[in-house]
This record gives C-alpha cells, sequence and structure tokens, in this order.
C-alpha cells in the first residue's frame, strides 16, 4: 500500500471488492489449490506439500487444509493413492 500511495484500508478494500475474500484468505485459497496439484502429482509427504505451499508449519497446514477441503491432506494423500 505504501509503494502505491495508497492507504491499507482502501487497497484492502479494492481487493475485497474485486476478489470477492480478503487477502489473507484469498492467499490460503491458493495455497490450498497449490496443495491439491502437489497431491495429484504424488509430492511424497504432507510436510513437503505445506512447505511447497507457503506454510511453515505443517500442523496449521492440516488445520486449514480439511477446514477447506472437509479432509485430512493425508487422509487424501491415502484415498489417491489407492
Amino acid at each position: 500500500a505504501e509503494f502505491c500511495g495508497y492507504h491499507p484500508k482502501y487497497l484492502s478494500h479494492r481487493f475485497k471488492e474485486y476478489t470477492g475474500s480478503g487477502f489473507n484468505q484469498y492467499l490460503k485459497n491458493i495455497r490450498i489449490k497449490h496443495a491439491l496439484l502437489l497431491f495429484d502429482y504424488n509430492v511424497d509427504s504432507v510436510k513437503n506439500v505445506s512447505l511447497l505451499c507457503g506454510f511453515n508449519d505443517p500442523l496449521y497446514f492440516s488445520k486449514i487444509f480439511k477446514k477447506h477441503i472437509g479432509s485430512s491432506p493425508s487422509k487424501l494423500k491415502k484415498n489417491s493413492l489407492i
């Protein structure tokens, strides 16, 4: 916001108006979609997927993933291997 010369609240409002969600939620959605793609490519572990998607804590990643998808990453990975 500072770089663009706008107030952070104004930029946040415009972002939400344009995308339909706040920046943090938008970023989480992108990261979860990327995680699903990585699981499709059989990345070897949930920990690696979480790190590759920008989550520093695999447990937090699992919590957010389950909230968005309705299944834990380990269950999804296990079911996709069968």
